[in-house]
Formats: C-alpha cells, structure tokens, sequence
C-alpha cells in the first residue's frame, strides 16, 4: 500500500514538475496574448498547449472534439470544444505571434549553447502529410502524391509513363530541433 501511495505522489509532482516548465516556457508568449485577447482565452491556450503534448502521437490525430475532452474533462466535453473553437476563431491573435515566439526561443537556445562553447547541431525535417479526401481544409498546399507516384511506375508491358507528377492536397512543413554536438536523441 506504501509503495503505491508513493508512485502516486511521485506521478502528482512529476505533473506538476512538467506543468511549472511548461509555464516557465510559455510565459512571455502567454503575457502577450493577455494583452491582446481576453484571459479566459489565454488560459484555454495554455490548455490547449498541454493537452497536445500529452496526448498527441503520430499514430493518431487529434481532432476539435477531443482536444475540447482534454481541455476540460469527458463531462464537459462540449464546452471544451467551444472554448477551443473561440480561441481558434480569436481574430486578435494570429499564428505569426507563435512563430516569432519560438524562433526567439531557438536564437536565446543557440546563444546558450554557443556561450557554453558547445557546437551546435541543426537536425533539418521536411515532411508531408497527403491529405487527398480534404479539398477545403484551411492551410493545404499542393504536394507530391507517393502513392500516385508508386502506382504509376512503369511496368513491363506498359510504355507510357506518367507525364508530370501527381499531385494531391496536404500539408508541407519544415522543422528545425536545435541541439549541441554529443547530445542523444531520443524518439518514443
């Protein structure tokens, strides 16, 4: 009974642990944004910021329904959902403030690092999601098919290969993980 009292303590500050950096983290993002959109709103953002880092993988997506779950809790579902959707709607923020929030993240990281002495690694990512059933999605560009690709290899009988590539809707990103030289990466 000791033992499991105890893991449940040490779970409890463990939460609260990862909930202080994270607030540490967020804090000069979170104080903009109190200036500009009301603090109810400020603080589903910050909700909503935890709730993806816990329960977002890459098996699985994460839809407005659930995020609105992990916002408040299964009860309250809708509720959360609709608090999610007036953040999302905010038109007094936009998505440039995140941006430029973490790109002054990654100089103060880089800075840090170089003021160590340590050499620091830039791990590039280029990814692409098809998305080729969603035709009126906010935010997809047109990307290369590898599916599309991959069916029209020519095979031995067939001479006319395909002309340009395939292209179907979806999103495109690059990311950027900024590290120092002898650092191990871990992926779960």
């Amino acid at each position: 009974m000791y033992t499991l009292l105890q893991k449940n303590r040490e779970n409890r500050d463990l939460g609260s642990f990862l909930l202080k950096q994270i607030d540490k983290y967020l804090q000069p993002l979170l104080l903009t944004l109190d200036y500009q959109i009301d603090k109810r709103l400020v603080r589903t953002f910050f909700d909503v910021f935890v709730s993806i880092l816990r329960f977002r993988n890459r098996s699985f997506g994460l839809v407005l329904s659930e995020l609105g779950t992990y916002v408040l809790n299964p009860k309250h579902a809708p509720a959360g959902t609709k608090r999610v959707s007036n953040l999302l709607r905010s038109k007094k923020w936009t998505s440039a403030q995140i941006e430029s929030f973490q790109l002054s993240k990654a100089k103060q990281r880089v800075e840090s690092l170089s003021n160590q002495g340590k050499e620091v690694l830039f791990l590039w990512d280029d990814s692409v999601v098809e998305k080729a059933e969603s035709w009126y999605s906010e935010g997809l560009c047109s990307v290369a098919s590898s599916k599309g690709k991959r069916l029209t290899k020519i095979k031995t009988g067939f001479n006319s290969p395909p002309k340009a590539r395939i292209c179907v809707p979806g999103f495109d990103w690059s990311a950027v993980v900024i590290l120092p030289r002898g650092h191990c990466l871990v992926f779960a």
